[in-house]
Formats: structure tokens, sequence, C-alpha cells
């Protein structure tokens, strides 16, 4: 009766998801038992009507529920520790490399004032040189669209939910890309109560006359 958010509605030519806030295209590619580094090429070579893809890079809260939500299964993403362990880092993107996260589990911490959004409290947690980051897939409630690692190849075994299903490919920001008219946006407001206030209704009986 008083919603508290407003509608936002985005349609677009093709198959990605595209986010106003940062003007990118979000898609979620499926393959099967794929690698990271494997899924960073692949990422590399893919285009969105001009636009070059690369391993997303969640840098804010609305990034990370689009690309969890459109996953069909754990997927990758651009994040990894590799070249120092437990300082985790955006690798992929065209802003370069962005350090988000130092530390594992309940005693890491957020860095440089980046969005971080593992599967709090056990992640990290390099159980077993754990060095690429992927978004998990229904791990329990709540898990959808959080952040584990996993070594490069992750689970081995199909059954498990640790086995890479696809990756999250993000699309915008490449120099060279071009300007794209193929979305349109709409943001609906929800009128709200501001004031709410009751009437009574004062009831007399009729008298004897009225009957």
């Amino acid at each position: 009766t008083n919603p508290l958010d407003d509608k936002k509605i985005s349609i677009s030519v093709g198959d990605a998801n595209y986010l106003p806030s940062t003007t990118h295209y979000y898609e979620y590619v499926s393959s099967p038992g794929i690698t990271w580094s494997a899924a960073k090429v692949a990422a590399e070579s893919r285009m969105y009507y001009g636009l070059k893809g690369y391993l997303a890079t969640l840098r804010s809260e609305e990034e990370a529920i689009l690309s969890g939500e459109q996953a069909q299964g754990s997927g990758w993403i651009g994040a990894s520790d590799e070249r120092s362990e437990g300082t985790w880092e955006w690798v992929t993107g065209p802003e370069g490399i962005i350090p988000f996260w130092q530390g594992l589990g309940p005693t890491g911490a957020p860095i440089n004032g980046e969005y971080s959004n593992w599967n709090d409290p056990r992640e990290p947690n390099n159980s077993g040189n754990e060095d690429y980051a992927h978004i998990t897939y229904n791990l329990g409630p709540g898990t959808v669209g959080k952040w584990n690692d996993l070594r490069n190849s992750g689970s081995t075994v199909a059954s498990s939910p640790y086995y890479p299903q696809g990756y999250v490919v993000e699309y915008g920001g490449s120099i060279g890309d071009p300007i794209l008219n193929i979305t349109d946006y709409v943001e609906l407001k929800i009128p709200r109560i501001s004031n709410a206030f009751t009437t009574c209704l004062l009831y007399t009986s009729p008298s004897p006359r009225d009957s």
C-alpha cells in the first residue's frame, strides 16, 4: 500500500541487459566446465553491437544483483588475487587493475572504498590455492549472486555447485566503443502516502417520526 522503491525498466535489442547507472550491458554466457583463464579470453573475444566484451567487473550492488539474477549456474567474473595473495583486484575491465579487497573471510575487508559481495562470512577462503572469483548459484538462502574464490578450473565434478557453468560478460567503457541507440529506459515514480488521517462517521438512530 505504500511502496518504498520506484520501478526501473529497460528494454534492449539483443540478449544482454542494460544497466542505466553504468550505461553498460551484461550477459551470462553458458559454457560448462570452462576455466577462468579460458573465460577471460572468451569474454574478450565477444562483441555486442560494436562494444568490446570483458569478464564483468562488479563494482556496485546493482551490477552484482543484475549479474547474479542472469546467471544460470556458477559463473566466472573478472576478479583475482593471483598477483598478490590476499589482495583481490578487478583485473579485466578497461579501467585497469582495481584493488577492492584485502584478506580472508571474516577478517578481510574492502579497500579503497570499493564494493564487495563475498559469500560471508567464509569467503574468500583460499581453500587450495583459489585465486579466481565466480558468482555463486543457489548455495542456500541469500547466496544467489554472491561471490566465492576457486581454482582456475573450479570443481571438476559436474554435479558440484562449484563446477563452472559459464561466465559473465560486461560490455561498455572500452576505448573505441561506439555510442549505441539500442536501449529504451523508463523509471516509474510510485506515489507515496505522505499524510494519513481517519474519518469518523457519526450515526444517529432515526426518531420515531422517521420510522
